[in-house]
């Protein structure tokens, strides 16, 4: 069985939306890497209107832009114990906040790269997904923003089935049937044991209660869905938290919160690469 078929939470406890590579997408990517061609791919999903755009250069990818989503480069800082919130308040929305962070000294451009990196393999994995894609190719296209360190695309289909693997099992293990949209966990009275006291996992913990979906958490963290589900799945082993029963609000309508949800529902906003 693939293990990206579509198949509700009700059949399998499978995040929702996971299901195979759309075959348009992969053959346009593919073809990009074997022309080597240097453009813009401009997605759209004709089930929801979303809109995404694939950066290429020389056929490798090196940027992606989903439709009402921003990296949150400066709130994955602070997540990560590199600046303090009050620090953070000095970097604004958008590409321009990581630049400013490698300026300053906070952050090397490598492991900025492997930023975007995380949150690009996170929009590549939504986008493959996609049905009935609409693809438009811009020859030449380029940007410098939200970049990273290019990808072969072949081996980053297959790490996109990894990451998939892994995220869909580790949230059958914790919340089976439901939504990272509309779950949400809560603190128990369990400390978390030393071996774990990271600031990524101390920072996604703080961000859990009642009413926010771990999506919301994710967002608040900077993390991506997968980032936050693995570390949910560490907390959660330890006793630390536990699932809420009460239902949550559903998700913005102007925004996505994690790339993860391109394609899953329409948004208003529309801050794509320019």
């Amino acid at each position: 069985m693939s293990l990206f078929r579509r198949r509700s939470p009700a059949e399998t406890g499978a995040v929702p939306g996971a299901q195979a590579p759309d075959a348009h997408v992969t053959k346009e990517l593919s073809r990009v890497g074997e022309d080597k061609l240097t453009c813009r791919l401009d997605i759209v999903d004709r089930e929801t209107g979303s809109q995404a755009q694939v950066f290429a250069y020389h056929g490798a990818v090196y940027a992606v832009a989903l439709q009402g989503f921003t990296p949150g480069v400066a709130s994955r800082l602070v997540s990560s114990g590199r600046i303090p919130i009050e620090t953070a308040a000095e970097l604004p929305d958008g590409p321009d906040a990581g630049r400013i962070a490698v300026h300053r000294g906070w952050i090397e451009a490598d492991e900025l790269s492997d930023l975007h990196r995380e949150f690009a393999m996170a929009a590549l994995g939504a986008i493959a997904q996609c049905r009935k894609p609409q693809i438009t190719r811009v020859p030449d296209a380029v940007t410098d923003a939200f970049c990273m360190v290019p990808l072969s695309w072949e081996p980053t289909l297959d790490s996109l089935t990894v990451r998939d693997e892994r995220l869909r099992r580790t949230w059958e293990g914790i919340a089976p049937g439901s939504d990272p949209a509309r779950t949400a966990f809560v603190m128990t009275s369990v400390s978390l044991p030393n071996a774990l006291e990271r600031p990524e996992v101390r920072a996604l913990l703080q961000g859990l209660g009642p009413g926010v979906s771990i999506d919301e958490a994710a967002e608040q963290c900077g993390f991506t869905r997968a980032e936050a589900v693995h570390l949910l799945g560490v907390i959660t082993a330890a006793g630390s938290a536990r699932r809420d029963p009460e239902p949550v609000g559903a998700p913005p309508s102007g925004c996505l919160r994690t790339p993860e949800e391109f394609g899953g529902r329409s948004v208003d906003a529309a801050d794509l690469l320019t």
